[in-house]
């Protein structure tokens, strides 16, 4: 009964024994499930590599996907959303796209709203809509890649 009681507060109130709880780098705001769904999965998946997986697995196929899924999402996909960052400081005023990833392209309809451009602005206007598409499918691909292996990932 004590012990009950002690591990209680332990798991509620000291941070290294919160294994219920997970800690996204999301910044503190509204994010839409399919953003905490991804960042959640991913935050499970660092933190798997980071402080629980042992190299000795490395000759497995699950072992090398699960790392090529760690590579792309602390790597490959923070660097492209640096150059979609940096596609966004191209245009004159930033103004005139608002963040928005849905199905019914609707960064492209909002960037019409805003009147003429020139053909360097929609040059640029199509990289991000390139870039953003690439980042989505990659994302959708990951989080299926790490799925497939989820019941391997265990200590």
């Amino acid at each position: 009964m004590l012990k009950d009681l002690f591990w209680y507060f332990q798991c509620r109130f000291v941070r290294k024994h919160q294994h219920h709880i997970i800690r996204t780098k999301l910044k503190p705001g509204w994010h839409d499930t399919d953003e905490r769904i991804l960042h959640a999965c991913m935050s499970l998946l660092v933190e798997f590599v980071e402080k629980e997986s042992s190299e000795k697995l490395n000759d497995s196929d699950e072992y090398k996907t699960m790392m090529e899924i760690y590579d792309w999402w602390v790597e490959e996909r923070n660097n492209d959303l640096i150059n979609l960052e940096y596609l966004y400081a191209q245009l004159p005023s930033r103004e005139k796209i608002i963040a928005s990833r849905d199905n019914n392209n609707t960064n492209k309809t909002i960037i019409y709203m805003f009147g003429e451009r020139t053909p360097e602005e929609q040059e640029v206007i199509d990289q991000i809509h390139k870039l953003e598409q690439k980042i989505e499918d990659d994302e959708n691909k990951m989080l299926m890649r790490l799925m497939s292996i989820r019941t391997w990932l265990w200590t």
